[in-house]
């Protein structure tokens, strides 16, 4: 699929970290709803390094936009079928 971004996206430095913001949190959200069906360690080793970073993508997006960049003690998980509803948005068949 290719990606649509909202219309605005790249008018400016505030507009373009108000989408990364958006995707970045999604992203973790699914890593971490999706965590506990991967059964093959080495999937699950590489699936943890990608969730480690995309948090320290999304911690970084949200101070630079004046969000809160540890906002709980754990991640929240979104189910597959969340992660696919929000993500509808930015995906353009």
């Amino acid at each position: 699929p290719r990606i649509d971004y909202p219309g605005g996206t790249f008018s400016g430095r505030d507009d373009f970290l108000d989408t990364a913001h958006t995707i970045e949190s999604l992203q973790v959200t699914a890593y971490q709803g999706q965590v506990t069906y991967v059964k093959d360690t080495n999937l699950l080793g590489a699936a943890a390094s990608i969730a480690g970073t995309e948090s320290r993508h999304a911690a970084i997006v949200a101070d630079l936009t004046g969000r809160d960049p540890f906002p709980a003690p754990i991640e929240s998980a979104r189910s597959k079928k969340k992660v696919l509803r929000a993500a509808r948005s930015f995906i353009k068949s």
